[in-house]
């Protein structure tokens, strides 16, 4: 019985197709290839996968992280009798994008005297939660600037965009 060899194919400058003939072990039989093949296969997938579940933990360390701040944050707005406390102090943001692959969206954000809010194309927590992520436009670079809120300046002043 004549075995069958695994081949790749490749274009030639002229559109041909070319046949390239891919190596391994002549003492193997298709069978055993194809076990070895598959072996393979599932490791890198096993790979991957441990990989997506470290990013996943990433992710979810980071949430957990933001989801405690802000239950303090809303427990001192709970306690605070008046609005002395400085670092309570917010401004709500709303920015509308006029060119783009994002043109046409707004985006409403909350800046507190105590935690910047980031801009950028970055995917990463602070900017998805608390911030803008705009990870389809090239012309913002991964952490593109962040809005602080700065109380000693006078009033309609207080909102500082700062480039990063």
């Amino acid at each position: 019985m004549k075995e069958n060899r695994p081949s790749t194919e490749n274009l030639t400058k002229d559109g041909d197709k070319k046949r390239k003939a891919k190596s391994y072990p002549k003492d193997l039989t298709v069978e055993q290839y194809l076990n070895q093949h598959c072996d393979q296969l599932v490791q890198s997938l096993q790979e991957h996968a441990s990989s997506l579940a470290k990013q996943l933990k990433g992710e979810y360390d980071e949430l957990k992280q933001l989801l405690q701040s802000e239950t303090e944050r809303k427990k001192k707005l709970e306690t605070a009798s008046s609005s002395t406390d400085k670092n309570l102090a917010s401004v709500k943001v709303n920015l509308a994008v006029e060119e783009g692959p994002y043109k046409g969206r707004k985006f409403d954000v909350e800046v507190f005297a105590d935690k910047p809010s980031f801009l950028g194309r970055s995917r990463g927590v602070k900017f998805r939660h608390g911030g803008i992520s705009l990870p389809r436009d090239g012309e913002v670079s991964t952490t593109h600037g962040k809005f602080e809120l700065d109380l000693e300046k006078p009033s309609g002043e207080q909102l500082v965009f700062t480039d990063v």
